[in-house]
């Protein structure tokens, strides 16, 4: 497996997150060949995966810069305790809601825009 560190988001925002990929190939030690790596397995631990990642980064976050984390409202993991709305909103520009777009508060997620590829 191997991670780097992305600074920006796909609309150019500042947003650091961290990308993690598995290898889909292995040799094998027993006989020495090459096979291809159950991608059905590992979408049955996908979650557990994701939590072991964000579990790694929150963990050197509070080693290197001593922060502490707070569930975020939706229950998609951790954000850093002390950090404001108005701060993340005013970071990340590209989540808040465009011309036209309806916001409904019993549902925050519909005021975001979807990015695209």
């Amino acid at each position: 497996m191997t991670s780097w560190l992305q600074g920006t988001s796909r609309e150019g925002d500042p947003q650091d997150h961290v990308h993690n990929q598995l290898a889909r190939i292995t040799r094998t030690f027993r006989d020495g060949k090459w096979r291809a790596l159950d991608t059905m397995s590992v979408r049955a631990v996908l979650g557990a995966l994701q939590a072991i990642a964000a579990t790694a980064v929150e963990s050197e976050l509070t080693r290197e810069f001593g922060v502490a984390w707070i569930p975020r409202a939706d229950g998609r993991g951790n954000e850093i305790k002390g950090i404001s709305q108005a701060q993340m909103d005013a970071y990340w520009p590209s989540i808040r809601p465009g011309p036209g777009t309806t916001c409904s508060s019993s549902s925050p997620s519909s005021c975001l825009q979807k990015p695209g590829r």
